[in-house]
């Protein structure tokens, strides 16, 4: 009950609402709040400190999360086989072809169901995908189109990795609004980390709960989960 009514407490008293997104210097302002660093003329942290730490979890809730979901669309060519998908992308939700659902596969099953690697020569209508970890940032289509009428445009879903904030106004999540109003996971996760370095190992304590408390109701609302619940310590396989 003594818990309960502390995080209450807590989010009644912080200095401005967390309902809604905040920025990069509003973040800022909250955990100085509760790290009790608001004083200008002596801050314990800087902002250049504050930043990175708020980037650190930025990086983290993303990666856990998958949260950030985006698309693009590329161009088939006959004769081509592998084709260049954005720098920002950490794994491909969907892909569709003439609005018709592509299933991934892999280089290891297309061995297995031809003569080797004999399937790379084969042409055709695109049925499937893959990607080649040799390969880097690119999607391969299986077979690849032999024919203009076998070319189109593919577009991609995916979730992406997250632009680090770095101006003042700079909202988290790459602004999507459907993740804004768990700016304050970031809050947090700061404080947490704060809490740890100074040695005040309750209030961390705390604002792990609140944290791990906001990051499962992301999880429940979101639609989208990752396979496990993460913590600070655990395991970040997927």
């Amino acid at each position: 009950m003594k818990k309960i009514l502390f995080l209450l407490i807590t989010l009644f008293l912080a200095p401005s609402s967390i309902s809604w997104g905040l920025s990069l210097s509003e973040i800022r302002t909250e955990i100085r709040f509760h790290i009790k660093d608001s004083n200008t003329s002596r801050q314990k942290y800087s902002d250049t400190q504050l930043n990175n730490l708020i980037n650190q979890g930025h990086r983290e809730v993303v990666n856990i999360g998958y949260v950030i979901v985006k698309s693009t669309s590329i161009t088939l060519t006959v004769g081509a086989t592998h084709y260049a998908v954005p720098t920002d992308l950490m794994q491909i939700q969907r892909v569709t072809f003439k609005n018709e659902n592509l299933p991934e596969t892999s280089k290891v099953q297309l061995d297995g169901r031809f003569s080797g690697s004999s399937w790379l020569n084969e042409s055709g209508y695109p049925s499937q995908y893959y990607q080649d970890a040799t390969l880097g940032e690119y999607i391969s289509i299986y077979p690849w189109p032999g024919s203009a009428s076998s070319t189109g445009t593919l577009k991609v879903d995916y979730w992406a990795q997250a632009n680090a904030l770095s101006s003042d106004s700079d909202t988290p999540y790459d602004g999507e609004n459907r993740m804004q109003s768990y700016s304050d996971i970031l809050i947090w996760y700061v404080v947490y980390w704060i809490h740890m370095r100074d040695g005040l190992f309750e209030k961390a304590k705390d604002a792990l709960q609140m944290y791990e408390t906001r990051m499962q109701s992301m999880f429940d609302k979101l639609g989208d989960k990752p396979n496990y619940f993460p913590s600070f310590g655990g395991d970040r396989s997927r």
